[in-house]
């Protein structure tokens, strides 16, 4: 005779950091050379109403972006680009600590009910907003948003941000493209192929007194300290998304090679 299984914990309430302007939000793996084709797309299909997981899913380590770059290549990208995301003005950001939201057997309507029934349990000075019990929402994430809220929450091991697509826009966060990464043409099944480093531009872009051949010349100099810092990859390593992440996530914190390979605005549990 089958055993009934046990009911499951309920979740633990959410709670809520205020992530300032200037901050880095995290890495997100985008179709093309730039932002901008991703953040079209959150301006003209809102999609919220498509599924209840629908928004812009961001990571918050370089290893962790780099490992959604083949994502790109199964819709049909011949190249994809590693964008850094910072916050142009502060970020209301809700924080589920439940562990079941990377349990995998799990399925992503009941983990939906799961974050709805930790918001009813939230108490209203925390968020500032609460889910009225048995209330319907067509998307979990696009509730939040109406709110001017993202929701930070487990992925398998790690936590990821899910923005909604509302709130997804330069006027809230500026883009910065570090890593191209092509297709490969050589090996079939969706892999990177090569890779591409782009120094920090800086502020120095909008810069009038700035001489414009300095600062080609010292991007030169930029790009040859890149070629020299990062390690000659294979076809093999290349293909392999997840080896590469750490890969390269360690030489870049190694050598400065950015200002930070991951975010660091999510605290630790009290």
């Amino acid at each position: 005779m089958a055993s009934t299984p046990l009911p499951l914990p309920l979740p633990p309430p959410l709670r809520q950091v205020t992530i300032p302007s200037g901050t880095l939000l995290g890495f997100k793996a985008c179709p093309g050379n730039d932002a901008k084709r991703l953040l079209k797309h959150a301006s003209i299909d809102p999609g919220e109403s498509v599924s209840l997981w629908s928004g812009i899913y961001v990571q918050l380590s370089l290893a962790q972006a780099i490992h959604y770059v083949s994502n790109q290549y199964e819709r049909g990208e011949d190249t994809c680009c590693i964008c850094t995301i910072v916050t142009k003005q502060p970020l209301n950001v809700a924080i589920s600590e439940d562990p079941l939201m990377a349990d995998v057997s799990i399925s992503s309507t009941d983990k939906a009910g799961r974050i709805l029934w930790a918001l009813e349990e939230t108490p209203l000075d925390v968020l500032g907003f609460r889910r009225i019990s048995g209330e319907y929402h067509e998307s979990v994430v696009g509730f939040f948003g109406s709110h001017d809220c993202a929701l930070c929450l487990l992925d398998c091991e790690t936590y990821e941000l899910a923005l909604p697509h509302a709130l997804f826009t330069e006027n809230r966060f500026h883009f910065e493209t570090v890593l191209v990464f092509p297709k490969s043409t050589l090996i079939p099944g969706g892999v990177i192929g090569g890779m591409e480093f782009l120094p920090d531009s800086g502020d120095d872009d909008n810069d009038k007194d700035v001489d414009p051949q300095q600062r080609q010349q010292q991007r030169r100099v930029d790009r040859r300290a890149v070629h020299e810092a990062l390690p000659t990859l294979g076809r093999s390593e290349l293909a392999d998304a997840a080896s590469l992440g750490s890969i390269l996530e360690e030489r870049f914190e190694t050598h400065n090679l950015l200002p930070s390979v991951r975010a660091d605005w999510l605290p630790q549990t009290p």
